[in-house]
């Protein structure tokens, strides 16, 4: 969505003399999609069921340990298909959307040039 890596809000070169410190943020969103197969309608839409629930209510517990800011709201799940590719089975596709913040802290010194000439020529 964003990135706030521009040197908008940053000083001037004079003012800063080279020195930059400045926190990035990026937002990233996408979703995952999962894939209910079985040779039955009836327990292809029971495992689907299941799936979701599992993701409804583990939602908490995968935010808090993955650090993602939202995920598995809302669900999109389609109804039960016929594929026949290989064999007559049932197929229902469940779509989990999530939303990362990723961001981090940037500090570099520069080095001070101001009057570095002048210094050596005094300290030889």
């Amino acid at each position: 969505m964003g990135l706030t890596d521009n040197m908008v809000e940053g000083e001037a070169f004079p003012e800063s003399k080279g020195k930059i410190s400045r926190r990035n943020t990026t937002m990233i969103q996408g979703y995952c999609s999962l894939t209910i197969e079985a040779s039955t309608e009836g327990v292809c839409e029971l495992l689907a069921d299941m799936v979701q629930h599992f993701i409804v209510w583990s939602r908490p517990h995968i935010c808090s340990t993955f650090r993602f800011k939202e995920f598995g709201l809302p669900l999109q799940v389609s109804e039960a298909q016929m594929d026949t590719e290989d064999t007559e089975k049932f197929k229902i596709m469940i779509s989990v959307p999530y939303q990362v913040e990723d961001s981090w802290k940037l500090d570099e010194d520069a080095l001070k040039l101001h009057g570095f000439i002048t210094r050596l020529a005094v300290d030889n």
